[in-house]
């Protein structure tokens, strides 16, 4: 039997889950100077583009080998002392109060900028930075004021999807709890970026999902019909999380019908339509560089020989997977940040526990879903390296550059799904509920420290 079948025990993990991602995005929002998010500088463009009524990038420049779109000239003034000391390499200004940039306001001239490696994202996970940006012009706040509004909002944004998606979880909730708590996850809450809510409306998706697994039944056109939308709008913004959409299919009735497979043609489809208009409207090559890039010839270089491609992957995994490891659990500011090595530690040992107590409380049914499950978490990985080895490595490179942990994020919220059932004893059972809170509650006391000493020197 389920551990969570007796219903009338009050469910409390979804809210203490959520005042502990709150206070942890606090210290975040506050600690992190701004514009130490990975590329936050970006994001906040792409939020005030949006915030402009231009809901979609586009080529700028004369001979449109530029991407980005409109903003409010005063917003790169304000933060002059910051780009600078990232260009520079040196320490950020200790405190925004202190710089004359902290009072310039919203109303300078409209500038065109180039912000390529986040116009190409659609609007709808901006809308809380939106949101706080179309405040703050309309309260004559300052730009730094925004700024934080928009952190700020963010990280409420995405708390209550996490909250939803908690409370809506049937089986596989420790995994799930376990991930979204992770520092790196709650980092991204509490930054202006769309990341958040890209993790956190996975999350919802794999909620949404394990209802009819935990109650082994099929799913119901309508919950289908939600998981489709909200995969859709994970795909839209990460074309590579696109093998999930076989999900559907395997929580259908009738998974041999032609009509089951309709759900997971149109997630290709949608993520294929916006792939192309975005690749050949928005989309522009990366900045000039001494190295070679062609996805054309990367591709081809991948056809013509898979096992060479092959070769690639192992060495990348074998080299670079521990790091991605690290950063799935940890990593901050310009990806330089790390906690204690025992705060890993500690990370593996919660995981460890989430896994066997969302084993224990599994059904243990659709063995379909489970095998078409990891399929797609397999295809995910997959296909993240390969859309970072054509985008973002040089041509016939040893490894695959480009890749950051939290990418992998998403997909993991999964599996937690995909377990069999198998039983523990009691007192295990009991310990491992507190799962989810051992790496956030220790990271905690580590992260001042941590954060302060890295960006004094």
């Amino acid at each position: 039997m389920a551990m969570r079948d007796d219903a009338q025990r009050p469910d409390w993990l979804p809210w203490i889950a959520g005042a502990v991602t709150v206070a942890l995005g606090l210290l975040f929002l506050i600690l992190m100077p701004p514009l130490y998010n990975p590329d936050e500088m970006n994001h906040l463009y792409r939020a005030e583009q949006i915030s402009r009524g231009e809901l979609l990038g586009r080529r700028i420049g004369t001979d449109r080998t530029e991407a980005g779109g409109t903003i409010d000239g005063n917003l790169m003034a304000a933060f002059v002392p910051y780009i600078s000391a990232q260009i520079n390499r040196s320490p950020p200004p200790p405190s925004i109060r202190e710089l004359p940039e902290a009072a310039i306001k919203w109303g300078g001239p409209a500038m065109t900028i180039d912000f390529r490696n986040t116009a190409i994202y659609p609007p709808y996970f901006y809308l809380p930075s939106v949101a706080a940006i179309l405040g703050g012009k309309a309260l004559g706040a300052s730009i730094h004021q925004t700024f934080y509004a928009a952190r700020l909002l963010n990280l409420l944004a995405a708390v209550a999807v996490l909250v939803t998606a908690l409370a809506l979880f049937r089986t596989g909730r420790t995994v799930a709890a376990t991930l979204l708590l992770f520092p790196t996850a709650v980092s991204q809450y509490a930054a202006v970026s769309q990341d958040g809510l890209l993790i956190t409306v996975g999350a919802l998706a794999a909620a949404l999902a394990s209802r009819p697994l935990s109650e082994r039944r099929a799913a119901t056109g309508v919950e289908i019909a939600w998981i489709t939308a909200l995969l859709a709008l994970l795909f839209v913004t990460r074309p590579p999380l696109v093998p999930l959409a076989l999900l559907p299919w395997a929580l259908a009735r009738r998974p041999l019908a032609p009509w089951s497979i309709l759900p997971t043609l149109g997630l290709v489809a949608v993520t294929a339509g916006w792939s192309l208009y975005a690749g050949t409207t928005i989309k522009v090559p990366w900045w000039a560089s001494p190295f070679h890039y062609s996805m054309t010839e990367q591709l081809t270089g991948i056809l013509t020989s898979p096992a060479t491609y092959g070769g690639v992957l192992w060495r990348t995994m074998s080299d670079l997977g521990h790091g991605y490891l690290l950063q799935a659990v940890a990593v901050f500011g310009l990806l330089d940040v790390f906690l204690p090595g025992w705060v890993y530690g500690v990370a593996a040992l919660g995981i460890g526990l989430a896994l066997l107590r969302d084993g224990h409380a599994a059904s243990g049914g659709n063995g379909l879903f489970r095998g078409t499950g990891l399929i797609a978490v397999a295809g995910t990985w997959l296909l993240i390296m390969t859309i970072q080895y054509l985008d973002f490595s040089p041509v016939g490179f040893a490894h695959i550059l480009g890749v950051q942990g939290r990418y992998f994020l998403t997909p993991a919220l999964f599996l937690g799904l995909l377990l069999p059932h198998w039983r523990l004893p009691a007192p295990l059972a009991a310990l491992s509920a507190g799962a989810p809170f051992l790496t956030p509650v220790l990271a905690a006391a580590t992260l001042p420290t941590t954060i302060a000493l890295h960006y004094a020197t």
